[in-house]
């Protein structure tokens, strides 16, 4: 199975995923937990730099979404970052990535992605 990566990035913000080295993406994105707990954690690091950033925390509700939300740092503040994964069809998974700067009350995409399985 193959999968093919469109990612959307707004400029001067940069959003780490992991996702398996034969796509042709620039992100790595790794997903650990508790299956018994429905609690999963996401690790992004750089393939360029291979750094771990801080992890997001969250779960999977029962159509298949995924929110996990994290802290983070952006131009010397401490902010939320949220990241949302989704699965539009069979064949694609969506990913979603968010910075709040006021504790979760607004929240500001800055990253999308569309993976499409061929």
């Amino acid at each position: 199975m193959r999968a093919e990566s469109a990612a959307s990035h707004r400029p001067g913000r940069h959003a780490q995923s992991e996702q398996p080295q034969d796509l042709a993406t620039e992100h790595e994105q790794k997903e650990t937990g508790d299956p018994k707990a429905k609690q999963w954690s996401l690790n992004y690091a750089s393939l360029a730099g291979g750094i771990l950033t801080a992890p997001v925390f969250g779960a999977f509700d029962s159509s298949g979404r995924g929110t996990f939300i994290g802290h983070d740092q952006l131009g010397g503040r401490t902010i939320l970052v949220r990241f949302i994964t989704t699965r539009p069809s069979a064949g694609t998974a969506r990913f979603e990535q968010s910075y709040s700067a006021d504790g979760g009350s607004r929240w500001e995409t800055n990253w999308i992605a569309l993976d499409i399985m061929s």
